[in-house]
């Protein structure tokens, strides 16, 4: 996906006269962001050679998304019974844990005749101890002999799909805190996968 994220570079350069060396929604990407969501739905992706359309699987835009929010003062109460500051051995183990199953929702649900691949690659800075839960291969949590699973940890600089989650993770919290990026956060709620196809 270098195409569609070097594309959105050269859109940021535009608007700011600075070209950044990676998207980063923290690095003030907010006013961009329905500019930038739309230059990756409508166009760049389209002329991505980088990105396969698989047949059998309903996709509409080959660019799909999946997201857990969680607010990790109410997490700590939840597993605590006291008061959000408290710390809680483990914690980062525990949420995720807790935040897998929902972004993999659909490959562990899936249940269809042909073989798919599922290539997972984490932000190493932030998920490099992400195996801890469920095996280094993910296969406790997606036992499925019909999906191929890999799992790596990179740094986002050198992987623009980890530059592009950092993206729409921004503009989803941005709503949900603030109310900000309104028509980016209901593009992507449309675009959320929900299954696999059975085909």
């Amino acid at each position: 996906m270098r195409y569609s994220v070097d594309r959105m570079r050269f859109l940021i350069k535009e608007r700011t006269g600075k070209l950044p060396h990676e998207l980063k929604f923290s690095a003030g990407l907010a006013r961009y962001a329905d500019a930038l969501l739309s230059l990756l739905l409508d166009d760049a992706v389209l002329k991505d050679r980088s990105v396969i359309c698989n047949e059998g699987f309903p996709l509409g835009r080959p660019i799909r998304f999946s997201s857990s929010s969680i607010i990790c003062s109410y997490e700590v109460i939840a597993l605590t019974g006291t008061k959000a500051n408290r710390v809680v051995p483990d914690f980062g183990r525990t949420l995720r844990a807790r935040i897998m199953p929902e972004l993999l929702l659909p490959a562990i649900m899936y249940d269809g005749r042909r073989d798919i691949q599922l290539d997972i690659v984490f932000d190493e800075s932030i998920w490099h101890t992400i195996e801890e839960p469920y095996g280094s291969d993910l296969s406790q949590l997606i036992p499925n002999d019909r999906i191929s699973r890999s799992l790596d940890y990179r740094k986002s600089s050198s992987i623009p799909g980890l530059q592009l989650a950092d993206l729409i993770a921004g503009m989803i919290r941005n709503h949900l805190l603030r109310g900000g990026n309104p028509d980016s956060f209901s593009t992507i709620q449309d675009a959320r996968i929900i299954h696999f196809s059975k085909k």
